[in-house]
């Protein structure tokens, strides 16, 4: 798939110490860890179909799209750091990563 955007990955627990993936990336690419589920919110009366549920998210410091290193070119291994340091911080916890792209194929 070729797009300009953004997309979040299903929340999956961290067992390693560094993320690489497989992106041809003809613009830019950068990652963020997000917490799975930070903030709920219940609004309207819960009788009504106006009733709503929402999930904010929340990313962690040193671990947002402006912490990391801009990703660039083809490779099968983009290794994907942040100024907080790598995904192995996260062992063992739950998280999500959200890709903010331009002119990516992944």
């Amino acid at each position: 798939m070729v797009v300009d955007d953004r997309g979040t990955a299903r929340p999956f627990v961290v067992e390693g110490d560094e993320l690489s993936i497989n992106a041809n990336v003809q613009g830019q690419l950068r990652v963020e860890i997000i917490d799975p589920i930070s903030e709920l919110s219940d609004s309207g009366d819960k009788s009504h179909i106006t009733h709503y549920v929402g999930a904010g998210e929340r990313c962690y410091d040193g671990f947002r799209r402006r912490d990391c290193n801009v990703i660039q070119g083809d490779k099968l291994a983009h290794l994907i750091r942040w100024r907080g340091g790598s995904i192995g911080k996260f062992k063992g916890r739950s998280v999500r990563l959200r890709f903010v792209f331009h002119d990516t194929t992944i």
